[in-house]
């Protein structure tokens, strides 16, 4: 079983007579949402919010600045990609946000993952 879904057994490709587990691709929507970093979960931070739910939602953070004259923190979430998250908080609780997604090529990101020039 994997997180209570159930898994069906089949033949493998290569091996004959050896059994490997198969799980059908749409029992994977049943999942619960990972935390981290993308548009559909920054969708999900509200103002109001405290610091605590937000990371639940989007992960550690990768820094904070404190705006001390304000009384104002503002913590940042990034991706590879440089997918940008920032959200200002305020006695604890958002006060704002903003989300700049990444305008990285899929050639870009083959260059990175491969680290090969072209």
């Amino acid at each position: 079983m994997l997180r209570g879904l159930p898994l069906t057994m089949r033949q493998g490709p290569l091996a004959a007579g050896c059994r490997t587990p198969h799980v059908h691709p749409c029992a994977l929507l049943l999942l619960p949402a990972q935390p981290g970093l993308s548009k559909a979960n920054f969708d999900k931070v509200e103002i109001g919010m405290s610091r605590s739910e937000v990371e639940r939602i989007l992960g550690q953070p990768i820094g904070q600045i404190d705006l001390i004259d304000e009384g104002i923190t503002e913590v940042g979430w990034a991706t590879a990609d440089r997918t940008i998250a920032r959200v200002r908080f305020a006695q604890g609780v958002v006060l704002d946000m903003s989300f700049q997604e990444s305008t990285e090529t899929v050639r870009d990101k083959l260059r990175r993952w491969t680290r090969v020039v072209w």
